[in-house]
Protein backbone atom coordinates (compact mmCIF):
# COMPACT_ATOMS: atom_id res chain seq x y z
CA UNK A 1 0.00 0.00 0.00
CA UNK A 2 3.38 2.09 0.01
CA UNK A 3 5.54 3.69 2.52
CA UNK A 4 4.05 4.79 6.08
CA UNK A 5 5.36 8.31 6.74
CA UNK A 6 5.18 8.66 10.67
CA UNK A 7 7.24 11.33 12.16
CA UNK A 8 5.30 11.29 15.06
CA UNK A 9 6.17 8.12 16.31
CA UNK A 10 1.87 6.88 16.12
CA UNK A 11 2.04 3.72 14.64
CA UNK A 12 4.36 2.56 17.55
CA UNK A 13 1.48 4.20 19.75
CA UNK A 14 -1.04 2.38 18.00
CA UNK A 15 0.59 -0.92 18.82
CA UNK A 16 0.87 -0.40 22.29
CA UNK A 17 -2.60 1.28 22.72
CA UNK A 18 -1.50 4.43 24.32
CA UNK A 19 -3.25 8.09 23.60
CA UNK A 20 0.06 10.79 23.42
CA UNK A 21 0.25 14.13 22.96
CA UNK A 22 2.59 15.47 20.10
CA UNK A 23 4.53 17.56 22.32
CA UNK A 24 4.46 18.89 26.16
CA UNK A 25 2.26 21.86 25.95
CA UNK A 26 -0.37 20.53 23.22
CA UNK A 27 -3.26 20.30 26.21
CA UNK A 28 -2.99 24.08 26.96
CA UNK A 29 -2.56 25.43 23.38
CA UNK A 30 -6.01 23.66 23.04
CA UNK A 31 -7.55 22.07 26.38
CA UNK A 32 -10.43 20.72 24.47
CA UNK A 33 -7.89 18.01 23.77
CA UNK A 34 -8.31 16.91 27.72
CA UNK A 35 -11.61 15.74 26.59
CA UNK A 36 -10.84 14.39 23.40
CA UNK A 37 -8.10 12.22 25.08
CA UNK A 38 -10.90 10.73 27.87
CA UNK A 39 -12.96 10.21 24.25
CA UNK A 40 -10.77 8.57 22.59
CA UNK A 41 -8.78 6.25 25.26
CA UNK A 42 -12.53 5.09 26.26
CA UNK A 43 -13.56 4.03 22.69
CA UNK A 44 -10.66 2.99 21.15
CA UNK A 45 -9.65 0.77 24.84
CA UNK A 46 -6.28 2.67 24.86
CA UNK A 47 -4.35 3.66 27.79
CA UNK A 48 -3.16 8.16 28.21
CA UNK A 49 0.61 7.59 27.79
CA UNK A 50 2.41 8.40 31.78
CA UNK A 51 3.63 11.52 30.22
CA UNK A 52 0.74 12.28 28.66
CA UNK A 53 -1.41 11.71 32.02
CA UNK A 54 1.15 14.34 34.34
CA UNK A 55 0.27 16.60 31.26
CA UNK A 56 -3.60 16.25 31.59
CA UNK A 57 -3.29 16.54 35.32
CA UNK A 58 -1.07 19.96 35.19
CA UNK A 59 -3.33 21.46 32.39
CA UNK A 60 -7.01 20.35 33.92
CA UNK A 61 -7.05 23.89 35.22
CA UNK A 62 -6.89 25.33 31.49
CA UNK A 63 -10.83 24.30 30.87
CA UNK A 64 -11.49 27.99 32.73
CA UNK A 65 -9.84 29.33 29.62
CA UNK A 66 -12.71 27.58 27.44
CA UNK A 67 -16.00 29.46 25.81
CA UNK A 68 -19.46 27.99 27.28
CA UNK A 69 -19.66 26.86 23.74
CA UNK A 70 -16.35 25.16 23.37
CA UNK A 71 -17.21 22.90 26.52
CA UNK A 72 -21.20 22.28 25.18
CA UNK A 73 -19.49 21.44 21.75
CA UNK A 74 -17.55 18.90 23.36
CA UNK A 75 -20.15 17.31 25.56
CA UNK A 76 -22.68 17.37 22.75
CA UNK A 77 -20.20 15.25 21.08
CA UNK A 78 -19.47 12.92 24.19
CA UNK A 79 -23.32 12.15 24.03
CA UNK A 80 -23.59 10.68 21.32
CA UNK A 81 -20.71 8.26 21.84
CA UNK A 82 -21.72 4.44 22.03
CA UNK A 83 -19.55 4.77 25.51
CA UNK A 84 -20.80 7.71 26.67
CA UNK A 85 -22.03 6.78 30.04
CA UNK A 86 -17.94 5.46 30.40
CA UNK A 87 -16.36 8.52 29.11
CA UNK A 88 -18.41 10.39 31.25
CA UNK A 89 -16.97 8.00 34.35
CA UNK A 90 -13.76 8.49 33.52
CA UNK A 91 -14.31 12.48 33.27
CA UNK A 92 -15.50 12.34 36.45
CA UNK A 93 -12.81 10.32 37.61
CA UNK A 94 -10.19 12.77 35.71
CA UNK A 95 -11.36 15.54 37.64
CA UNK A 96 -12.69 17.34 33.89
CA UNK A 97 -16.35 17.85 35.64
CA UNK A 98 -15.39 19.74 38.00
CA UNK A 99 -13.27 21.39 35.96
CA UNK A 100 -16.16 22.77 34.14
CA UNK A 101 -17.34 23.96 37.12
CA UNK A 102 -17.54 22.70 40.54
CA UNK A 103 -21.30 23.62 41.09
CA UNK A 104 -21.45 20.55 38.13
CA UNK A 105 -22.28 17.41 39.99
CA UNK A 106 -22.24 14.01 37.98
CA UNK A 107 -22.44 10.98 40.00
CA UNK A 108 -22.12 7.26 38.94
CA UNK A 109 -25.94 6.80 40.02
CA UNK A 110 -27.33 9.82 37.21
CA UNK A 111 -24.64 8.23 34.72
CA UNK A 112 -26.31 4.94 35.11
CA UNK A 113 -29.79 6.47 34.71
CA UNK A 114 -28.44 8.29 31.80
CA UNK A 115 -27.21 4.91 29.89
CA UNK A 116 -30.53 3.52 30.18
CA UNK A 117 -32.36 6.57 28.16
CA UNK A 118 -33.43 5.49 24.90
CA UNK A 119 -31.34 6.63 22.00
CA UNK A 120 -34.24 9.10 20.99
CA UNK A 121 -34.21 11.13 24.26
CA UNK A 122 -33.68 14.90 23.87
CA UNK A 123 -31.02 17.13 25.16
CA UNK A 124 -33.08 18.43 27.92
CA UNK A 125 -34.37 15.07 29.21
CA UNK A 126 -30.22 14.06 28.76
CA UNK A 127 -29.31 17.07 30.87
CA UNK A 128 -31.78 16.72 33.23
CA UNK A 129 -30.71 12.53 34.56
CA UNK A 130 -27.87 13.21 34.12
CA UNK A 131 -27.01 16.45 36.35
CA UNK A 132 -30.11 15.38 39.19
CA UNK A 133 -29.13 16.32 42.82
CA UNK A 134 -28.21 19.87 42.23
CA UNK A 135 -29.35 22.53 43.94
CA UNK A 136 -31.00 25.37 42.25
CA UNK A 137 -28.15 27.65 43.03
CA UNK A 138 -26.00 24.69 41.47
CA UNK A 139 -27.76 24.34 39.15
CA UNK A 140 -28.08 28.10 38.07
CA UNK A 141 -24.09 28.52 38.36
CA UNK A 142 -23.54 25.32 36.11
CA UNK A 143 -26.08 27.03 33.53
CA UNK A 144 -24.44 30.24 33.30
CA UNK A 145 -20.86 28.61 32.92
CA UNK A 146 -22.12 26.50 29.43
CA UNK A 147 -23.83 29.16 28.34
CA UNK A 148 -26.47 27.33 26.41
CA UNK A 149 -29.77 29.26 26.37
CA UNK A 150 -32.65 27.91 27.18
CA UNK A 151 -32.13 24.29 26.33
CA UNK A 152 -29.51 23.54 28.58
CA UNK A 153 -31.08 25.85 31.10
CA UNK A 154 -34.47 23.88 30.97
CA UNK A 155 -32.62 20.46 30.97
CA UNK A 156 -30.17 21.93 33.99
CA UNK A 157 -32.20 23.84 36.33
CA UNK A 158 -35.25 22.24 35.93
CA UNK A 159 -34.44 19.77 37.55
CA UNK A 160 -33.47 21.53 40.98
CA UNK A 161 -36.27 23.26 40.73
CA UNK A 162 -38.45 19.86 40.94
CA UNK A 163 -36.41 18.60 43.63
CA UNK A 164 -37.39 21.77 45.55
CA UNK A 165 -41.22 21.04 45.06
CA UNK A 166 -41.35 17.26 45.21
CA UNK A 167 -42.58 17.05 48.66
CA UNK A 168 -45.94 19.45 47.47
CA UNK A 169 -46.25 17.23 44.50
CA UNK A 170 -46.32 14.12 46.46
CA UNK A 171 -49.58 15.09 47.83
CA UNK A 172 -52.62 13.26 47.23
CA UNK A 173 -55.48 15.98 48.04
CA UNK A 174 -53.61 18.64 45.01
CA UNK A 175 -55.71 19.45 42.27
CA UNK A 176 -55.09 19.34 38.81
CA UNK A 177 -54.65 23.36 38.48
CA UNK A 178 -52.57 23.15 41.41
CA UNK A 179 -50.43 20.64 39.73
CA UNK A 180 -50.07 23.01 36.53
CA UNK A 181 -48.84 26.15 38.67
CA UNK A 182 -46.38 24.12 39.97
CA UNK A 183 -44.96 22.69 37.11
CA UNK A 184 -45.15 26.07 35.37
CA UNK A 185 -41.68 27.15 33.15
CA UNK A 186 -40.65 23.65 33.97
CA UNK A 187 -40.16 21.81 30.56
CA UNK A 188 -42.08 18.78 29.96
CA UNK A 189 -38.96 16.73 29.06
CA UNK A 190 -37.61 17.89 32.18
CA UNK A 191 -40.92 16.18 33.82
CA UNK A 192 -40.56 13.46 31.76
CA UNK A 193 -37.23 13.06 33.20
CA UNK A 194 -38.59 13.18 36.81
CA UNK A 195 -40.92 10.47 35.89
CA UNK A 196 -38.25 7.99 34.78
CA UNK A 197 -35.93 8.62 38.05
CA UNK A 198 -38.95 8.03 40.08
CA UNK A 199 -40.15 4.65 38.22
CA UNK A 200 -37.15 3.46 39.05
CA UNK A 201 -37.22 3.79 43.24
Amino acid sequence: FGNLVDPSGGFSDVIRKQIKIHHPGSFEDDPTRLFRAVKYSTRLGYKIGKSTQEAFENSIEKIDLLSGTRVRNELVSIFHESQAGDILREMEQQGLVAAISPALRINSRSIEQFEQLPSNASLITRLAVLTCGMNAEEANTASDRLDGGKEWHDGIFGMAKLGEIASVLDQDNLKNSEIVDLLSGIHPDTVRAYVLRSEEH
